[in-house]
């Protein structure tokens, strides 16, 4: 199948089944949440016995709450940082990463930061430190000006 020979109108049915599989995907995704839920449910219950407390909420709404919260966050809670600890951090790893810079996804990867918080912060914060540049999209590098050529 050659893709440049592709008219608008044989572009359509494609499109319309990669939403459907896009849909068919999540439907999936939720019954393997449902699923999951479930063992989590049967399993409490088998190790608590009957002496478990009840709830407000119905055991198919707590079950699928119980494991979405297993499958999405990570155990413990994370500490408040202390003001300025971001910007330390976020600078020293730009600074390691080199010329070529750094990734957002990376810098989150590595800070266990939420890559939307980042760029947040270099959107807000970062366009205050002269030496931190976009080089590309989502990624960041320390520059120096007096070591940088000059671009004029």
């Amino acid at each position: 199948m050659n893709l440049t020979h592709l008219t608008s109108a044989a572009l359509k049915p494609i499109a319309t089944l990669v939403e459907r599989k896009e849909a068919l995907e999540a439907q999936l995704e939720d019954i393997s949440l449902r699923l999951a839920a479930w063992k989590l449910d049967v399993e409490s219950k088998a190790t608590k016995g009957p002496a478990s407390r009840p709830t407000s909420r119905t055991p198919r709404m707590a079950a699928t709450t119980n494991a979405r919260a297993v499958v999405a966050k990570p155990a413990g809670k994370t500490k408040r940082q202390r003001r300025g600890q971001l910007k330390e951090s976020v600078l020293a790893q730009v600074k390691a990463a080199g010329p070529l810079g750094i990734t957002v996804a990376d810098l989150a990867a590595k800070l266990g930061a939420k890559p939307k918080n980042l760029f947040v912060w270099f959107h807000s914060t970062g366009k205050r430190v002269t030496e931190l540049q976009k080089v590309g999209p989502g990624r960041y590098a320390w520059v120096d000006p007096m070591t940088s050529p000059c671009p004029f």
